[in-house]
């Protein structure tokens, strides 16, 4: 299977909204972590132990080049810009907890890449007509399209959102791994990747 990642969309810390894809000997799998649990605790124990070696993740991993002196720019990166994403400073708090959760990974030899769902989504009209997160009941011909161009079978019935953004995550990573996913943004100041 090569190197073992997963693609993880990333909710506040005890909110039981995220969500990690992976693939086994099975298939893809979806896993959430639980209501009132440490979601970066819960990350770090599901990566060591699936013995995983890198995570696409739907967050911020780097701020704006002006705190890093690269540019004047403070509120926005590059890449931010031209997804038309979230400012890392406007999710202030998860940015630095993604941030953290990539450091203490990479001490475990783990390595982190930025991804967007939601950029991703945008790109693919097909996705797009039916990507409506307000609406769970769109959760079914969302992973109905997805299986369509997944190479693995989806294994878990998914519930929510935060598992449909975990499997795109996941997709992302996988076109990563095939060196089909496209970078965004500036590699010195930090990339999303779709």
């Amino acid at each position: 299977m090569g190197e073992r990642f997963c693609g993880i969309d990333y909710g506040t810390k005890m909110s039981g909204n995220t969500a990690l894809a992976y693939l086994d000997d099975t298939g893809i799998q979806v896993l959430q972590c639980l209501k009132n649990t440490d979601a970066d605790q819960w990350i770090t124990t599901q990566v060591t132990h699936l013995n995983l070696k890198k995570i696409y993740l739907d967050a911020p991993l780097s701020l704006p080049g002006g705190f890093l002196g690269y540019n004047d720019q403070f509120h926005y990166r590059a890449c931010d810009l031209e997804l038309s994403a979230m400012s890392p400073m406007f999710l202030g708090g998860l940015t630095a907890r993604a941030i953290s959760l990539s450091k203490g990974l990479e001490k475990q030899k783990v390595t982190s890449c930025e991804v967007y769902p939601g950029g991703f989504i945008r790109a693919h009209d097909t996705l797009r007509e039916c990507y409506h997160k307000k609406d769970v009941t769109t959760v079914s011909h969302m992973v109905h399209n997805l299986s369509q161009i997944f190479p693995f079978s989806i294994q878990t019935s998914i519930e929510n959102y935060h598992q449909v953004d975990a499997l795109i995550c996941w997709w992302i990573g996988y076109r990563h791994t095939q060196g089909l996913a496209k970078a965004y943004g500036d590699v010195q100041e930090g990339q999303i990747w779709i």
